[in-house]
């Protein structure tokens, strides 16, 4: 039975001249697996106008040299519908061109079309010119409105029956050309990233050991603490820093403490920051310890290929450990009790091993952009979840970050940017934030997004203001 990507075929005779994908979701697994199976002249893509602009480069990427666009779908809520259209055609012969949708639950992603992870209903039907003439109308006008620089709006309509059944209701929307600013309230907030710190590492740079026994809080502790070998908070596993520890000040949260004041809303899910502010300033939000941080993912990428730099870290585990099994011998405790024993002393075979495992972990990780930028700055900013479609909790989430924003407004010294700029293009609306409670500042935010506002001789909409609200004020 076919499946998912099996219903990517190409009529035998003919090409794909366009693919047309209508989705809310997206990634580029599944473009690099159509742009394979279909070998379309152009593809063409609507997708949620909160899609995030790296992840729009990524859908780019993936369809290499092919005629892509990329345009976003925009309603109250979301965009939920499915859509799959494709044109394909023949150089000579009767019927040159061939019409196939499909649509169903099925986004434009690896998951859904795979067959082995999603269960999907997709559906599909061939179309004539003919007989389905409406309904290509209407996906034609989609594809129009992704060719023209202005976009479009979609009517709503209905078709059917078709020549072959079902009859299908289509829905009105607008078509938005890909840009980097949000046009709408809530696709800037679901841009959003969620702060944290970036607490995943602490076996980087590290040999874990795991005892055979806890560790008793006495002498034996005081041991392992000796030689270098760090107690756990599991107390049954040491870990070893190979590269050194970190500065006692790497716990010192003060400094992010300040940033998130000042560029991030607190929310019932966390410490919300727009995309343009990571951007834009992510690479300052760092730690007081980014710089040792750094130091040591360079010294272990600077040595990757040297025997002799890994054959001395090497001798400082395995002395550590020696060490830790002689004290306790002559603690008279048995160090087989805690450490792997070879049966005279450390196991150091096993350990030997344990170690350049380790190390090649490690260099993968140090090899990985993504990690090593979350571990020298000490930060993660987490991408908010796409959860616009379940109404109650994406209206819980925006009443909090509003509550937030009425909380700091209050403030007399609020550090808070988004607070600061809010309350100033409001009061050049006439607004008294003070008097607004949560659901009328988001509300006032969402109705007025696009609206032209004058503040301070300076005049943008009230959207340009306020996602531009963590750059330095004009003079």
């Amino acid at each position: 039975m076919q499946v998912g990507f099996e219903l990517l075929e190409v009529p035998e005779g003919y090409e794909t001249d366009l693919a047309l994908v209508i989705a809310p979701y997206f990634d580029p697994r599944f473009a690099k697996r159509l742009i394979k199976e279909l070998s379309p002249n152009r593809v063409r893509f609507v997708v949620d106008d909160g899609a995030r602009p790296e992840d729009i480069d990524q859908l780019l990427k993936a369809c290499g040299k092919t005629d892509v666009k990329v345009a976003l779908a925009g309603a109250a809520g979301i965009v939920h519908i499915k859509g799959f259209y494709f044109e394909f055609v023949k150089a000579e012969g009767r019927q040159r061109r061939k019409r196939r949708f499909l649509f169903g639950s099925a986004n434009a992603t690896e998951a859904a079309f795979s067959g082995k992870i999603n269960a999907e209903l997709i559906a599909d039907v061939d179309l004539t010119a003919g007989n389905d003439a409406e309904l290509l109308g209407y996906l034609e006008a989609v594809r129009d409105a992704i060719d023209g620089e202005g976009g479009g709006r979609i009517k709503a309509a209905s078709f059917g029956p078709l020549q072959h059944p079902p009859t299908l209701h289509m829905p009105s929307f607008k078509i938005f050309p890909w840009l980097t600013e949000a046009r709408a309230f809530d696709t800037w907030l679901q841009r959003g990233l969620l702060a944290a710190k970036y607490r995943d590492a602490q076996q980087f740079l590290n040999v874990r050991v795991k005892l055979k026994s806890a560790l008793p809080k006495d002498l034996v502790a005081e041991i392992f603490a000796d030689q270098g070998l760090v107690d756990l908070e599991a107390r049954n596993a040491v870990r070893f820093p190979y590269i050194g520890q970190l500065p006692l000040e790497e716990n010192d949260d003060s400094i992010a403490s300040q940033w998130k004041s000042q560029y991030c809303v607190w929310t019932h899910l966390g410490e919300w920051m727009s995309s343009q502010c990571h951007r834009t300033i992510g690479h300052t939000l760092r730690a007081k310890s980014s710089p040792a941080r750094e130091a040591k993912v360079n010294e272990l990428l600077d040595h990757a290929d040297d025997k002799k730099w890994k054959s001395s870290r090497r001798q400082a585990f395995l002395g550590a450990l020696d060490q830790t099994w002689q004290r306790l011998t002559a603690a008279e405790i048995n160090p087989a009790d805690y450490l792997l024993s070879d049966g005279k002393g450390v196991d150091r075979a096993a350990f030997t091993k344990k170690f350049d495992d380790k190390i090649k972990a490690d260099l993968c990780l140090a090899a990985d952009e993504d990690f090593r930028s979350r571990y020298v700055d000490g930060y993660e900013f987490a991408k908010l979840p796409r959860f616009r479609q379940d109404t109650a909790a994406w209206n819980s989430f925006v009443r909090s970050w509003g509550e937030s924003i009425a909380v700091e407004a209050a403030k007399p010294n609020t550090r808070c940017k988004a607070a600061k700029i809010i309350t100033s293009v409001f009061d050049a609306m006439g607004l008294d934030i003070a008097e607004m409670d949560a659901d009328d500042i988001t509300g006032k935010l969402s109705k007025s997004w696009e609206k032209t506002v004058s503040v301070a001789d300076e005049k943008k909409t009230l959207g340009e203001f306020v996602s531009g609200y963590f750059q330095p004020p004009q003079k």
